[in-house]
């Protein structure tokens, strides 16, 4: 069977599949020791976030604490921030802000009504001194109904509804909506959508400050941001929005992603010149997104305060938003001065140059890919979820450094340097601020786009050797003539136009050391990197003295990335397989190539029941785990963790993965509640090489659920190891066939 087993095949189930394992899930009586152990933690229940409560009950975010002296010494003390050098400038108490909410509603609107509750918190903000320095518009757009028109068509003395069917521009004050204009329909994913909306606002509402929202589903740096759902789901690539920008040609003091995955550093580095602060999460963002009204009384409250300060607000309030609906475990937000990005990028081209240089000696290029999977990344991340490829920048740099370490410091002290503050859930404690696109998973059209906005040509250089099409390129000649036009000592990173504005005509870019010199830039461009045609891979399958089968790896040792285990259960009375998951819960050795199983007839359980898991993150700290559900009637899949300090399993919540035609992923990870009807979902396979996910057991969800590693119960089990190389390539050696009966286990063959 070979290479062929992860995939097996697929089927039609009878309904008693799957019966005998399902019953016999339960509590060990001598449980393993497993490494690490899965123990059995008590997942805990919270209430669905009530969008359109009647009356905002939510604890009031405490924004009168942020004055200028307690702002100057949170940001020594925060233990969440990034300690940047902010010295905001004198302040003008009548200082006018026009702030612009791009709100393409999707599925967020029409599903969730979260635009609906957004408008909501803006509208109920106290603006007290500042109602008549601020002003807040939104465009809307991008959706296939709107909540509002439901809840708030006679209640608020102004507001009319909102159609579907046009663009509409709004100003919101304290208990009104006033509609401005309506347009006809155009998709909210055209660059000049934006740029109209932005020249608008500026023309009819002009201010000493300007800031801009990106208010929709974010799907990292190659996705962009605000797929309307109206229009294919046609979506601002970051060019697009560095179009849009460019165009309207405004001084943002704050832009703004009310969306995922968006605080990238190439999000930064599209903004840059044009954008004094941005504000942006890491990772997927709750459903509720920012906390309006805290953000607004706050801004009412002192109109003088500049980004940072705001961005401040923003990132606590939000945080504290999340905590009330007990989503802050995953949450990210940070605030970057994009006026340090320069900066920041010049040295992580440097950091680039290196991972070209790593991969002509083969131990070292597998130590730098296997530091970036036990770096933090965001979003979905997994063949069952979809690959987003967002990873935390600083978590790279320091998962690597043992071989990229001559830029390193500096790509650290640039990022704290950039990230002026951050804020992040326990389950996300690796976050600095920033991700970076880095390809988890290699594709080619996602490597094509990337190109067609980066200038970093040492990591196209790099990803082009991961993907094996080094050869196909004169990588030579293309650096030649990006260095002539990005890197050469007559053409430096330049300061982007309003750059100068924003920071009182001062320059405050930092020295992180030289640019690349010419030597380097030979060295890097002449590199003779290990080829992957010449990975030959070798290894040997034998059982020990005690009965555990070892894997050893004869060849290609240096070229492995990592080493990992599936496992199916074998149902003999319907000759069909049901795939139970992976794991790395390994004796492992990558020294010696020495990789030993000790499978003693355990696997996850949730209520007792037995579930597909797939790892799809293994850090220093814990492992992440994703489980395919039906969550009363609707796929999603679960996020779990496994702590190794505590050995328990906490279930985070239930969450969308990337759809497959646009690229979106869901906004949130909602918390499981009492009553929640679950179905687990497994891949089945038959002989016919097909597969299926069906439906096998299912669980009412109650708040003492527990998720633990638990016995299998008699059964017939297909072990498998699973070798992947440091260019993604997958090998399988041959399955493991195991029975397992009244506690024994027994090898045989097939």
């Amino acid at each position: 069977m070979g290479k062929t087993m992860r995939r097996l095949m697929a089927v039609i189930f009878a309904g008693t599949l799957f019966a005998s394992i399902l019953s016999g899930c339960g509590k060990k009586e001598e449980p393993a020791a497993p490494a690490p152990e899965a123990a059995a933690s008590e997942a805990t229940e919270t209430e669905e976030y009530d969008y359109l409560e009647d009356q905002y009950d939510e604890e009031e975010f405490d924004y009168e604490d942020y004055n200028d002296e307690e702002y100057e010494e949170e940001e020594n003390e925060s233990e969440n921030e990034n300690e940047g050098d902010v010295k905001a400038p004198a302040k003008n108490p009548n200082q006018t802000w026009t702030i612009m909410v791009y709100m393409c509603g999707t599925d967020l609107e029409s599903k969730g009504e979260a635009g609906t509750y957004n408008f909501y918190e803006m509208f109920s903000a106290n603006l007290g001194a500042g109602k008549n320095k601020i002003n807040v518009l939104v465009q809307t757009g991008g959706t296939k109904k709107w909540a509002m028109n439901d809840y708030y068509v006679g209640e608020l003395p102004s507001f009319k509804g909102i159609s579907n069917k046009k663009l509409g521009r709004y100003r919101v004050e304290p208990g009104d909506v006033i509609c401005e204009e309506e347009l006809p329909l155009k998709s909210m994913g055209d660059p000049d959508t934006l740029k109209d909306y932005i020249t608008w606002g500026k023309e009819k509402y002009p201010a000493d400050k300007y800031m801009l929202i990106l208010w929709d589903h974010g799907m990292g740096s190659l996705g962009g941001v605000c797929a309307d759902e109206l229009f294919k789901k046609d979506a601002l690539t970051l060019p697009e929005i560095k179009k849009a920008i460019t165009e309207a040609d405004i001084p943002f003091e704050v832009i703004g992603f009310d969306a995922c995955l968006m605080a990238t550093l190439e999000t930064a580095e599209t903004l840059q010149g044009y954008g004094h602060y941005m504000i942006a999460s890491e990772e997927v963002e709750p459903g509720g997104g920012w906390d309006y009204t805290s953000f607004l009384e706050f801004l009412g409250e002192d109109t003088g305060i500049g980004g940072a300060e705001l961005g401040t607000l923003i990132a606590d309030s939000y945080m504290a938003k999340c905590a009330e609906s007990q989503e802050d475990a995953m949450a990210t937000l940070s605030v970057t001065d994009l006026t340090r990005i320069p900066s920041l990028s010049t040295v992580y081209r440097n950091f680039s140059g290196e991972m070209v240089l790593s991969t002509q000696e083969s131990e070292n290029l597998r130590s730098v890919q296997q530091g970036v999977v036990r770096a933090e990344n965001y979003g979905p991340n997994s063949e069952a979820d979809g690959f987003t490829n967002m990873v935390d920048l600083g978590d790279l740099v320091h998962q690597t450094e043992d071989v990229l370490n001559q830029n390193s410091s500096n790509v650290l002290d640039a990022l704290k340097n950039a990230v002026v503050y951050e804020v992040h859930g326990d389950n996300r404690a690796n976050a600095h601020g920033l991700s970076v696109y880095y390809p988890l998973l290699m594709d080619p059209d996602d490597f094509k786009e990337y190109k067609s906005f980066s200038n970093n040509i040492a990591f196209q250089e790099y990803l082009s050797i991961l993907s094996g099409d080094f050869d196909t390129h004169e990588w030579e000649q293309e650096w030649e003539a990006a260095w002539k036009e990005a890197y050469s000592s007559d053409n430096k990173e330049e300061e982007g136009k309003y750059d100068s504005y924003f920071n009182n005509g001062q320059s405050i870019a930092a020295d992180y050391g030289e640019e690349m010199t010419e030597d380097y830039y030979e060295t890097i461009s002449s590199v003779s990197p290990v080829e992957k045609d010449k990975y030959d891979l070798k290894f040997s399958l034998k059982p020990d003295k005690d009965g555990y089968n070892v894997l050893k790896i004869t060849s290609g040792l240096d070229m492995v990335q990592d080493v990992s285990f599936q496992l199916y259960y074998d149902d003999e009375a319907s000759g069909k397989y049901v795939y139970l998951g992976s794991d790395n819960d390994l004796e492992a050795d990558y020294d010696k190539g020495v990789f030993k199983e000790h499978f003693e007839g355990t696997w996850i359980c949730i209520g007792e029941e037995v579930v597909y898991a797939e790892l799809v993150e293994q850090t220093d700290k814990y492992n992440l785990y994703t489980i395919p559900i039906f969550l009363n009637g609707e796929e999603k899949s679960l996020k779990a963790e496994y702590d190794y300090d505590t050995r328990k399993f906490t279930i985070l919540g239930a969450y969308d993965g990337l759809d497959d035609e646009t690229g979106l992923t869901g906004r949130d990870i909602k918390k499981l509640k009492d009553g929640d009807e679950i179905e687990f979902l497994f891949y089945v396979y038959g002989d016919d090489n097909n597969e299926e996910m069906l439906p096998l057991g299912s669980i009412t969800w109650k708040s003492n659920t527990v998720m633990e590693d638990a016995d299998l119960g008699d059964g017939k089990f297909i072990y498998q190891f699973k070798i992947k190389s440091v260019f993604g390539d997958e090998d399988y050696p041959d399955p493991i066939y195991m029975e397992l009966k009244d506690g024994q286990i027994t090898v045989s063959e097939q």
